[in-house]
């Protein structure tokens, strides 16, 4: 049925009555409300002014359930509305913002349903003022109820007898959807609900289950057992209690069995478990290689060992790339620093023909040793000082005085932390100390305290798995005394001397670290290779070892 232009004619005097009518009707329902709130004392709903769907009542406009058949093309939306308005036998009254054109294509549908898609089609909204149904835009609904139109939650409240208002909150905010609202006023136990009309039902049953008279106000909670396999209990422990549900979920450790006790509700529960998983997850290991070298530097390389030309393309004998420098703590003023590279193509051999070249290489140690992922690993070659302290205690007639052996560690202490990335690459974080006896310290007691050099610096570095890495620059002078006589003649006071020769030499030695990290799972047996086992230049005293 299409509407001719006839209808225009009559607009102006259908508008004016309406509005008249409707103004009539907003003075009485004040009235009314004015009354109802007197009576009951406190503020009633009008059933004659409602907003939302609740404005289409068919029991107070038999009209809306008339079946009707459209065919709109792009028609003026107060004409439409009109069209719906006579042939529901309604009252409707516009808001002048409303404009714009509808286009519609319906059969055999009720007037009802014509009206509702033509509402949210076009962003309108419609209130009920007795009679008379008032259509509006969706922004000027908003601003006078604080929701939209289309909002499809219901709103409940009740006020608790028994249950206690905190739990009960926190019980019903597991239920909720993710467009709900639960507002709980603990002093008056009053639960305001906001929600979809499926879960406002299911809140409503579940405060009907939980406030009952009872000595205990229980919630339906559930107890499991978590046994950890891979975490300590007493580290999982404090991550998992702040994700429990405030005053309801309980946790307990035992020790003895490594297992968290959890008392949580049901809907919370699978929550934790997840948590739980991925804390007691198994960890990676690194494996690490490494070989320790000392570098007798030859007189024309008192400096050390040249790093930038051995990383220079086409030196010839080794490729490595200079990824990172650290200045030493003890040789900051000088400049001195750690060079810290990879090896191109893990060439450990290649580069230890390299090293050759600048001087006398030997290999100090070649541990291995097998790391958790984030964990230190400390590898030590040297020896451990012994020192004497002594200790004296006054009393009153006595004095009594004890000794203690203390202990240091000299030579070469390695600190690593690995850290491993899912992309397979790990980041290392080195921590190379050198430190040495350089004399000692006689105390008023006689005991010898020694005092001891040392030189560290501190890097990271991120290579991939299996790379070797190169740690250089940690260089210590050793003065050696070298002294040659006759012997009984060369001992004779004054007169030795003439019989023998005494030199003393100055030695400098650069120390050398490749490592080669390997990630691990823990379950296969990894044998060592790469930087442990390297194949000599012709000519090195190491050679007839192999």
């Amino acid at each position: 049925m299409t509407i001719g232009r006839r209808g225009h004619r009559g607009i102006a005097v259908w508008g004016l009555l309406a509005v008249a009518m409707g103004a009539w009707v907003c003075s009485a329902v004040g009235v009314t409300d004015a009354a109802e709130s007197t009576a009951s004392g406190t503020p009633q709903a009008n059933p004659m002014f409602l907003s939302g769907q609740q404005a289409l009542d068919e029991t107070v406009f038999p009209g809306l359930t008339t079946k009707i058949s459209l065919d709109l093309r792009a028609m003026d939306l107060v004409e439409v509305l009109k069209f719906l308005a006579t042939k529901g036998r309604l009252n409707i009254v516009t808001s002048p913002e409303i404009q714009g054109r509808a286009t519609l294509t319906l059969t055999d549908v009720s007037v009802r349903d014509a009206l509702d898609i033509v509402l949210v089609s076009n962003a309108l909204a419609v209130e009920r003022r007795g009679t008379i149904l008032y259509i509006m835009s969706e922004a000027v609904y908003l601003a006078l109820y604080g929701r939209k139109y289309t909002d499809p939650r219901k709103s409940f409240i009740t006020q608790l007898v028994y249950a206690n208002p905190g739990q009960v909150g926190t019980l019903l905010g597991t239920v909720k959807s993710p467009v709900g609202r639960v507002v709980i006023d603990e002093p008056t136990g009053t639960v305001s609900v906001l929600d979809v009309p499926e879960a406002v039902e299911e809140m409503r049953r579940l405060i009907d289950r939980v406030d009952i008279p009872s000595i205990q106000r229980q919630l339906p909670v559930t107890t499991q057992v978590f046994p950890l396999q891979f975490a300590k209990a007493e580290d999982v422990q404090m991550h998992i209690e702040s994700s429990l549900t405030p005053e309801v979920g309980k946790l307990r450790v035992d020790k003895r069995s490594n297992s968290l006790v959890i008392t949580e509700l049901p809907a919370k529960l699978p929550e934790i478990t997840q948590l739980i998983q991925a804390f007691d997850a198994k960890h990676r290991q690194v494996f690490i290689e490494a070989t320790i070298l000392q570098v007798t530097l030859k007189d024309h390389f008192d400096t050390g060992i040249n790093w930038e030309w051995l990383s220079e393309s086409g030196s010839g004998l080794a490729d490595i790339n200079i990824v990172n420098t650290a200045a030493i703590a003890s040789d900051a003023a000088s400049g001195a620093k750690v060079v810290v590279g990879s090896i191109v193509d893990d060439d450990a051999t290649a580069t230890l023909k390299a090293l050759h070249e600048f001087g006398d290489t030997d290999v100090l140690s070649t541990p291995h040793i097998a790391v958790m992922n984030n964990q230190e690993a400390k590898i030590l070659v040297g020896r451990r000082e012994a020192y004497v302290t002594t200790t004296t205690t006054q009393a009153q007639t006595t004095a009594t005085t004890a000794e203690s052996i203390q202990f240091v560690d000299v030579g070469v202490k390695l600190y690593v932390t690995p850290v491993v990335s899912e992309n397979g690459f790990i980041t290392m974080k080195i921590r190379p100390e050198v430190s040495s006896v350089v004399s000692t310290l006689k105390t008023s007691t006689g005991n010898t305290i020694p005092i001891v050099e040392t030189s560290e610096a501190e890097t990271q570095v991120m290579v991939k798995d299996g790379s070797t890495i190169v740690i250089g620059g940690l260089m210590k002078d050793e003065a050696t005394l070298t002294q040659q006589k006759i012997p009984l003649v060369g001992d004779l006071p004054l007169i030795g001397l003439l019989f023998g020769n005494r030199s003393d030499r100055i030695k400098k030695t650069e120390l050398v670290i490749l490592m080669s990290p390997h990630v691990i799972s823990g379950e296969e047996l990894f044998a060592p290779s790469a930087t442990a086992s390297v194949v000599w230049p012709a000519g090195h005293p190491d050679r007839r070892l192999q």
